[in-house]
Order: structure tokens, then C-alpha cells, then sequence
């Protein structure tokens, strides 16, 4: 319990108390968790808002904000800024650390808000056992991507907030993985199309965004790790959306009766 809210402290903006980032370091292969945590309370928006999935899916928006606190969109806004600067190093890291945000981290956060608002739009017409699968899958993959950017990146070269993270990630990603599997099995008793679509296409992506950070800057920050989150998030949500209204969709296609 000490251990996840001190997770939560950092992770969420959820009234906790506060985070040590020791003790962060110590309990880092229970962050999928937080992310298990994060679906069941944004999925509210969903349940309580069953039947009408438009505002359902802006309800959920706004829940996945101030649950979050958009601390890892900041870091998604970030990393975009750094990719539009075709910067390498640590002049990447210092167009991230730059308060100022470029009209192309502008239209990214807009491009994001938008297919996570029409994945969660779709997502919200299914079932809830669908629902829960979706966003339980969605957020854990997210958090657990997280750690392994750090566990599979050079630290920081210098005393940053995420070093202490970075130098605990390799010894956590093993034990991080069972937590993460054990909440994929959770989600895959409810609906193992979307579980598994998600969680596969969630992997694929924090792979692809690992090898950009480590080609572009050359070591994870925690910027790089909040652009991984919301990254991973959005993509396995439509992955999601796109398993669950496949099979009524591509039957006239691929000449299945109707």
C-alpha cells in the first residue's frame, strides 16, 4: 500500500500524499498498476454514461486529465517539440526543457485528443465487459512501456529527476512484466480480441518510440517516458476501437454472410 501511493503521488494527481522518488525507485515494477487503477476510473465515464458513447468518450477526456493531471501529455508536447527541431542529444533535451510550445506539438495534441476521443467513441458502443478489456489493456501497457524505455535506454547523463528510475528500471522490468501480464489476463477474461489487439499493437509502438529516443537523444528522460505513455495509450485505444467494430464491418468485404 505505502508503495502505490507513492506511485500514485507521482503518477496521477490523485490526493495520496507525496512522492519520494527513492522510494518511487523501489516499487517500480508495481507501475502497471497505476495504470490498472487509472482504467477503472476513467471506465466511470463509460459505465455511468452507458448507451451515449459522444459523451461518454468527452467525459473520459476530461477524467483521464485530472486523473492524470496531464503530466504526460506535457511530455508528449515535449518530445514532439524535440522531433520537430530534428535536433539530436542534449540539444534535444534542451528544446524539451524549453517552456515554449511549437505549433507542431500543438497540432500533435490536437491529432491525439482527437483519435483517442473517436477510439474511445467507438469503444464506448461495445459491451461493457469490451469497455473495461479496452482501457484496462490500454492503460497497464502504457505504464509498463514506461518502464521499459528506462530499463532499455541510457540513463541520463547527468543528475535528472528520472536517473534514480532509470537506475532501478532494469532490476524492476522482469517483476514489472508478471504485474503487467496478470493485468492483461484481467482484461482478456473480459474480451480477449481487445486485450490482445492492444496489447500487441501497445508493444510494437513503445518499441518503435524506444529506438526513436535512443536514436534521437541518446537516453530516456522523463519526457521520453510521458511521450511513451500517451503514445502507447492512443495507439492501442484504436487498436481497440478497430478490433471492436471490425468483425460487423468487414463482413460484407471479405464475403462472410451478413
Amino acid at each position: 500500500m505505502a508503495c502505490m501511493r507513492t506511485l500514485l503521488a507521482l503518477l496521477t494527481r490523485l490526493p495520496v500524499g507525496y512522492a519520494s522518488l527513492d522510494e518511487v525507485a523501489r516499487c517500480l515494477h508495481l507501475v502497471p498498476l497505476v495504470g490498472l487503477i487509472e482504467a477503472l476510473i476513467v471506465s466511470l465515464a463509460f459505465i455511468l454514461l452507458l448507451g451515449n458513447p459522444g459523451i461518454a468518450a468527452a467525459v473520459y477526456l476530461v477524467l483521464h486529465l485530472l486523473v492524470t493531471g496531464g503530466l504526460h501529455l506535457d511530455g508528449f508536447a515535449d518530445y514532439v517539440d524535440a522531433i520537430a527541431s530534428g535536433r539530436r542529444g542534449l540539444e534535444a533535451v534542451r528544446v524539451m526543457k524549453d517552456p515554449r510550445r511549437g505549433s507542431l506539438a500543438a497540432a500533435a495534441l490536437a491529432i491525439h485528443s482527437i483519435l483517442v476521443y473517436a477510439s474511445a467513441s467507438t469503444i464506448a458502443s461495445a459491451r461493457l465487459e469490451t469497455i473495461l478489456a479496452a482501457m484496462i489493456s490500454s492503460y497497464t501497457v502504457a505504464c509498463y512501456t514506461m518502464v521499459y524505455l528506462l530499463a532499455f535506454t541510457r540513463p541520463e547523463p547527468y543528475a535528472g529527476m528520472a536517473r534514480a528510475l532509470q537506475e532501478a528500471a532494469p532490476k524492476s522490468i522482469t517483476r514489472a512484466m508478471i504485474v503487467t501480464i496478470a493485468c492483461i489476463a484481467l482484461a482478456a477474461l473480459l474480451d480477449p480480441l481487445a486485450t490482445a489487439t492492444a496489447v500487441v499493437t501497445g508493444i510494437v509502438t513503445g518499441e518503435f518510440v524506444r529506438r526513436d529516443v535512443e536514436k534521437r537523444v541518446g537516453f530516456s528522460t522523463g519526457d521520453t517516458a510521458g511521450f511513451t505513455y500517451e503514445t502507447v495509450r492512443a495507439v492501442a485505444l484504436l487498436a481497440a476501437a478497430i478490433a471492436v467494430s471490425a468483425p460487423l464491418g468487414l463482413r460484407p468485404h471479405i464475403g462472410l454472410p451478413p
